[in-house]
């Protein structure tokens, strides 16, 4: 909801689950190989277990093909000292949009992990299992994404917005009011923050090079964590002082911006749901936004202005691009009295037309986060 690319540095985020879905279905079979079918891709090959937990093997093996964020679980688990060797078969369901923003590859591990856990009586915590998942990814995916994602997945709760501190893992739940509306526009833009084969880096791998020069440039001067430094500048009115360390770098100091603004802006948020006051609340949405546009430079032309035109429309109290950015997703809230979904697609389908695009709109709810069905 708010609190976009703060996951890494620890400060605060808040989240939900949504009622878009990945089913995953497992099943025990004779044998020691997985097999994995996926409704949309197809039918991986048999995979042995020898192959999996081979010291030989590495990133190369399977980090590129779409069953490989399931490969990577066994991974963890077996650096964990879980090892799994019972044939499987495993189908993939989903009405989830791939390479949206909306956190596939993370529903995909989570749940994965979830199911192995009921099935093989593994034992492990929820949270256990949510850093297994991001572990997974970051090491075996080669993504460098945060844990907001997995988290979120794991706790979320149906009609409810959930705040997290990241240093501490810790959240709590605030309820949504029951008139509001959601809405997610799939850009059909397509986003990735896995780095790209041969060692090229995407604009997403870039920002958290950038993220490391500014923590070790504040450790060094200050000797404080990043986190540290953006608390330091968010007063008790949730305005920001930015003046308070010399950091001399252009493009670090709008880093530093964002970090220092959307942490403000989320605790802004979270006061304002807490008054009662939903429009003031939402209307962050805009300013997170432009931050992500201007100072986090992670949004796109095509982004941009589908942003800024459904951001015109009086039936909108909040949007903004959300996922790591560099295409994928625009979220919208309106108020259910006014929200209207035949507008917006008619709206969304001009502008599909003059921009060269298909994006898609959808209608979304609050959901509660992975669960057995």
């Amino acid at each position: 909801m708010i609190g976009e690319h703060v996951d890494y540095i620890e400060t605060f985020s808040v989240a939900s689950a949504i009622d878009l879905y990945n089913d995953i279905i497992l099943i025990k079979t004779a044998g020691d190989s997985i097999s994995l079918y996926s409704d949309r891709f197809g039918l991986s090959p048999d995979i042995p277990y020898r192959s999996i937990y081979s010291k030989k093997g590495g990133i190369i093996d399977f980090q590129k093909f779409w069953y490989g964020y399931f490969i990577s679980i066994f991974k963890v688990l077996k650096e964990d000292g879980i090892t799994i060797d019972c044939g499987l078969e495993v189908k993939i369901v989903s009405n989830l949009p791939d390479g949206a923003g909306l956190s596939s590859s993370a529903s995909i591990e989570l749940g994965f992990l979830y199911g192995l856990n009921e099935l093989f009586n593994l034992k492990l915590s929820d949270l256990k299992m949510t850093q297994i998942a991001k572990l997974a990814e970051n090491k075996y995916m080669n993504s460098p994404c945060g844990i907001l994602d997995q988290y979120t997945i794991m706790f979320g709760r149906k009609n409810s917005l959930l705040f997290l501190d990241y240093q501490s893992l810790r959240h709590r739940y605030i309820k949504i009011p029951g008139d509001l509306q959601f809405y997610i526009i799939d850009s059909k833009i397509k986003h990735s923050i896995a780095q790209t084969p041969g060692g090229k880096e995407n604009g997403y791998v870039k920002r958290i090079e950038q993220k490391n020069r500014l923590e070790q440039l504040l450790k060094q001067r200050y000797k404080l964590t990043l986190r540290a430094a953006v608390m330091n500048c968010i007063n008790s009115d949730f305005t920001i002082d930015l003046q308070k360390y010399d950091i001399d770098d252009p493009t670090l100091t709008k880093r530093f911006r964002h970090f220092t603004s959307e942490t403000a802006r989320v605790l802004m948020f979270v006061s304002y749901l807490e008054q009662g006051d939903i429009n003031e609340a939402f209307a962050l949405l805009f300013e997170s936004f432009k931050s992500l546009s201007v100072d986090y430079e992670v949004s796109i032309p095509e982004i941009d202005k589908i942003v800024d035109k459904f951001s015109a429309l009086p039936q909108v109290i909040g949007c903004r691009m959300i996922g790591g950015g560099f295409g994928g997703s625009i979220l919208i809230v309106s108020p259910a009295s006014t929200g209207d979904v035949d507008l917006f697609n008619s709206y969304l389908d001009k502008l599909n037309s003059t921009m060269g695009l298909s994006a898609i709109l959808y209608s979304l709810k609050t959901a509660d986060g992975v669960h057995l069905i």
